[in-house]
Order: C-alpha cells, then structure tokens, then sequence
C-alpha cells in the first residue's frame, strides 16, 4: 500500500474518533471493506476498534462476511468489537430510548442516596473496561447481550454518560482476576463490587465479569417487592 493509502485511512480512524470538526455533521458510516483496509494498513486494533465505537455501521457479519474479514487479517478482537456493536444497535441498546421512557424514575435515582433503591431502579449501564488489560468495554457489553439472566434484569447499555444511570468499572490483576465496581454515575457513590477471573484468557474473564455482576445484582432487580427510596 502507498504512503498516501496509508496515510487516508489514518485520517478515516482519527476522524471517526474525534467526530466532525464542524460539529454539525453525522459520524462516518463503516463497512466490511474499511475494516479491512485499516486492518491491512496496520492500524493498531484498539485505534481500529476506537473507530468503530464513534462511527454509524453498515457491516455484513454473515459467516461469508466473517470468513473475509478474518482471511484479510482483522483479528479477533476487532471482529468481536464489529459484531458487539452491531448486536447493540439492532437490540436498541445504545439509543436513549428507556431513558426516554421514564424521566421521573431517572430523577429520583440522580438524589437518591439509597444503594438498594438504586440498584432496584437503575435502567441504564455505561461500561467502562479500559483498566482491564485483556478485554475491553465492547466485549464486556457483549457477554452481558449474551447472558441471559442479564437480559431479564431489564438493563439497557449506553454508550454516552450523560444517559448512564450507574457505570460498571472493571480493572485487572497480576493473578488474572477483575476486580469491578457499580458505580452510580451522579453521586459516584458504590453501588456494590465484585470479582471476575479468566486465567490466561481476556475473552473468559469478559465473561466472568458479566456473570458475577448478574449475579449480584439478580437479589435487587428480580424482587416481587419493590425496593421503596430511602430516606435522602
């Protein structure tokens, strides 16, 4: 690939990250084919999968699909990203749609300062797993769209903070465990904390991470009582 190839696509990813300079325009649409072209022009996959994070998609994630991506050298990691994101999408997941749907429940949990009656009412989760080492948000996101004890907690994941009711913070150890927290986004105040592990293994501890937090948070969400807010 030419200098000025490579150069192009490096602008694609950083301006997908940083959005329009204007600020009046839409973010770019991705495809199969610019995956493919950033990954060939060795882009490191997290500015790959940055780029996907902050871009509107068009992906075709068909076995067909998936067998040309991985034959042209996108790794693993990127395809996951890809599929994540793309399940987040059609799910609704990352509009804020539930939001919407109940402001006077999201005002009540912006002053409540009772642990149980937030966790009770939350409706919606940022991710954030950039401490984590072996695995990022977006996979995270994913094991918790495929776990479905989760989806019966009737959570939704948002990509934007400023719709985020609670923020799940996951960080790692030396001994390959991940350690994370619940965090309610507008007192910072924790909300519980666990532990996943995952030996020798990002995408297994993904996975543990979302077990473990639907597991915690099964006892507050699936209560034929609901929780009352506390006193403030």
């Amino acid at each position: 690939m030419s200098m000025f190839g490579t150069i192009s696509i490096l602008l694609l990813a950083l301006m997908s990250v940083a959005g329009p300079a204007n600020g009046g325009g839409s973010p770019i649409t991705l495809t199969n084919d610019d995956i493919v072209r950033m990954a060939q022009a060795k882009l490191p996959p997290h500015i790959i999968i940055a780029t996907i994070e902050s871009a509107n998609l068009d992906f075709d994630l068909s076995p067909d699909g998936l067998i040309r991506l991985k034959e042209s050298g996108v790794e693993d990691r990127v395809i996951q990203t890809m599929q994540a994101k793309t399940r987040e999408r059609e799910s609704g997941a990352t509009t804020d749609a539930v939001t919407r749907s109940a402001p006077e429940n999201s005002r009540r949990l912006a002053t409540s300062k009772d642990p149980a009656f937030i966790l009770h009412n939350f409706r919606t989760l940022l991710v954030n797993a950039s401490d984590a080492q072996y695995f990022d948000s977006a996979q995270v996101k994913a094991e918790l769209g495929r776990n479905k004890d989760f989806t019966a907690l009737k959570i939704a994941v948002v990509d934007d903070p400023a719709l985020a009711d609670v923020t799940l913070d996951v960080s790692y150890t030396f001994a390959w465990d991940y350690p994370f927290s619940l965090r309610h986004q507008n007192t910072s105040v924790i909300l519980l904390s666990g532990k996943g592990s995952g030996p020798f293994s990002g995408p297994r501890g993904a996975t543990s991470v979302a077990s473990e937090l639907t597991r915690l948070l099964t006892p507050y969400r699936i209560d034929p009582q609901p929780a009352r807010p506390g006193k403030n």
